[in-house]
């Protein structure tokens, strides 16, 4: 599964386990010819938020792939929660 290391897993993946590449986006403004080190950037939630909507859509697929599979009886419920999400992905797009 190398691509979807290199891919959808990685990023998650670097900021659980403080790579470099995720300690110098958490800790480091850069100047022109300079950096300083912050302890804490209060990012907005609009830099998470494709990380967050990604995540929120791959959860639900496998939840809907695993409920079908053993036919839970909740497949509606999550349905609902696929429809919502596309609900919102619309509307961001538009």
């Amino acid at each position: 599964m190398v691509d979807e290391y290199r891919s959808l897993y990685n990023f998650p993946s670097c900021d659980s386990h403080s790579n470099i590449r995720a300690l110098i986006s958490r800790h480091i403004e850069r100047g022109d010819n300079d950096f300083k080190v912050v302890f804490y950037k209060d990012e907005p939630i609009e830099t998470f938020l494709a990380s967050l909507e990604n995540t929120a859509g791959l959860l639900i697929e496998a939840s809907l792939s695993v409920h079908q599979a053993f036919n839970s009886g909740s497949l509606a419920e999550i349905q609902k929660m696929r429809e919502e999400l596309n609900a919102m992905r619309a509307k961001q797009g538009a």
